[in-house]
C-alpha cells in the first residue's frame, strides 16, 4: 500500500506531467466541444443529411491518416513539448478564422465549404499533436509509473469527456454558433499557453527532415513492428476496433438524436433538448472509463493480453445489445425511452471495455518499443487504427439513409469477427 502511495505522489510531484495532462484536458475539451458541435451543425445545415455528415467525417479523417507517417517523424526529430504548443496555437487560429469566415458568409454551402477546410487543417495539425503528446510520457515518467500515468491519463480523458458534452449539449441551443467557436478557440490557446512551461532533457537529433527521411524512416519503422508480432496483433486488433466502434460515437449518436428523440416524446424532454441525449450516452463512457482507470491506477495488472481480451468480449457483447434493443424497442414496439435507458447502460460497459484495453496497450508499448522509435510507432498505429475509418464513416452516412438499426447490424458483426480474433489470436495466447 505504502509504495503505491509513493508511486501517486511521485507523478502528481511531477511538474512536466502535470503540465502535460493538464493541457492535455484543455485542449479534449476544445475539441469535444467543436466535434459534438460540428456534427450536428452539418446536420442543421443539410436538413439532417447523413451522407454529408459521413463525407465530412470521411474526409477529415483521411487527412489525418496521410499526414501521420510526417507528423511521427517530426515528433522523434524536435522538441515534442515545443510541438505541443505550436500545435494547439495553430488550432486556436483556425478555429478563429473559420468562425470569421462564417460571421462573413451568409450562404449554407460555402459554410459547409469552409467546416470541410477548417476540419481537414485541423486534422493535419492533430496528426502532429498526437504523437508528441503520447510519446512525451515515457520520456518525461519513470517506466515504474507508466501504468499509473496511463490510467490518470485515462481518468482525465474521461472526465474532461464528461464536462466538455455536458456543457456543450446544453450550451449548443443557449449560444450561437459563433459563440461555441470562440469558446473553442479559446481553450486550445489557454492549453498552449500551459504548455509552454513544460520543460524536459530534450537532446536535439543532428539529422535533418526530408521527405526521402520521412518514407525512410517509416518503412524501418513498419520493419521494426512487424518483429514484434505482439505488438502486430494489437495493430490489426486496433484498426478493427475503430473501423466498427467509431461510427457509433461519430454518426449513430448525432443521428439517432435529430431524428429518432426528436420526433418523439422522449425520457426528459421536460428539461432538455434531443441532443443533450448524444451527452448523456457519452458521460455514460467517461463515468465508466474513470472507474475502470482508478481500479487500473490502484493494481498491477499481471496479464496485458488477458485484459485487452476481456474488453473486446465487453464492447462487442454490449454492441449487440444495442442493436437487439434499438430493433424491438425503437422500430417495432416504439419505446424510445426503454431504448434510451438500455443504450445508457451499455455506453457504461462500453467505457469499461475500452479503458480495459486502452491502459494496457498503452503500458505495453512505452515498455516494449525503442524509445527512439516511439513517436514514429505511435504514428504508425495511428495510420493503421485510423486508416480505414474516414472509408467506414462514409459509408456509414450512406448506410443510415436506410436507417440506424442497419448501421448498427453491420458494426455489431465487424465488432464479434474482431473479437473472436483477440480470443482466439495465437500469439496473444503465448504472452502471459
Amino acid at each position: 500500500m505504502n509504495m503505491e502511495s509513493v508511486k501517486k505522489k511521485s507523478i502528481f510531484k511531477n511538474k512536466n506531467f502535470v503540465l502535460t495532462a493538464l493541457g492535455a484536458v484543455e485542449s479534449n475539451i476544445g475539441a469535444i466541444f467543436y466535434n459534438f458541435f460540428v456534427s450536428f451543425y452539418i446536420l442543421s445545415l443539410t436538413n439532417n443529411n447523413s451522407a454529408i455528415q459521413g463525407l465530412y467525417l470521411g474526409i477529415t479523417g483521411l487527412f489525418f491518416v496521410l499526414a501521420s507517417p510526417i507528423g511521427g517523424v517530426i515528433v522523434d526529430k524536435f522538441n515534442k513539448a515545443k510541438i505541443l504548443y505550436v500545435c494547439d496555437f495553430l488550432r486556436s487560429f483556425v478555429i478563429l478564422a473559420t468562425v470569421v469566415s462564417i460571421m462573413l458568409i451568409d450562404n449554407n454551402t460555402l459554410i459547409i465549404i469552409i467546416l470541410f477546410i477548417g476540419g481537414v487543417i485541423g486534422n493535419i495539425i492533430g496528426a502532429i499533436f498526437a504523437p508528441a503528446g503520447s510519446s512525451l510520457i515515457p520520456e518525461i515518467v519513470g517506466v515504474e509509473d507508466l501504468q499509473t500515468a496511463n490510467s490518470i491519463s485515462g481518468i482525465t480523458t474521461a472526465l474532461q469527456t464528461i464536462i466538455g458534452t455536458t456543457l456543450v449539449g446544453f450550451l449548443y441551443n443557449a449560444l450561437s454558433t459563433n459563440v461555441i467557436l470562440f469558446i473553442v478557440s479559446g481553450f486550445y490557446f489557454l492549453s498552449g499557453v500551459t504548455e509552454l512551461f513544460i520543460k524536459y532533457d530534450y537532446k536535439k537529433k543532428e539529422s535533418q527532415l526530408s521527405l526521402r527521411i520521412v518514407f525512410k524512416d517509416m518503412k524501418d519503422t513498419f520493419s521494426y513492428i512487424k518483429t514484434q508480432r505482439s505488438i502486430f496483433i494489437l495493430l490489426c486488433l486496433l484498426i478493427f476496433l475503430n473501423l466498427f466502434f467509431n461510427p457509433i460515437q461519430t454518426n449513430f449518436f448525432s443521428y439517432f438524436c435529430v431524428t429518432d428523440v426528436a420526433s418523439n416524446n422522449y425520457l426528459l424532454s421536460k428539461i432538455c433538448a434531443p441532443e443533450i441525449w448524444q451527452s448523456i450516452f457519452c458521460v455514460a463512457l467517461s463515468v465508466a472509463s474513470i472507474l475502470m482507470s482508478l481500479i487500473f491506477a490502484n493494481i498491477k495488472i499481471r496479464n496485458y493480453f488477458k485484459a485487452i481480451k476481456k474488453g473486446f468480449l465487453i464492447i462487442s457483447l454490449a454492441v449487440i445489445v444495442m442493436t437487439i434493443s434499438y430493433f424491438v424497442f425503437v422500430r417495432k414496439t416504439a419505446n424510445l425511452n426503454v431504448f434510451l435507458v438500455i443504450n445508457t447502460i451499455m455506453c457504461l460497459l462500453i467505457g469499461a471495455g475500452v479503458v480495459s484495453i486502452n491502459v494496457p496497450i498503452a503500458s505495453t508499448l512505452q515498455e516494449k518499443v525503442d524509445i527512439t522509435k516511439y513517436g514514429k510507432v505511435m504514428s504508425l498505429i495511428q495510420i493503421g487504427a485510423q486508416g480505414l475509418t474516414p472509408v467506414m464513416t462514409l459509408i456509414a452516412g450512406l448506410i443510415l439513409l436506410s436507417g440506424s438499426e442497419y448501421l448498427l447490424l453491420v458494426l455489431s458483426i465487424g465488432l464479434i469477427l474482431t473479437t473472436l480474433i483477440a480470443l482466439f489470436s495465437k500469439k496473444l495466447k503465448e504472452h502471459k
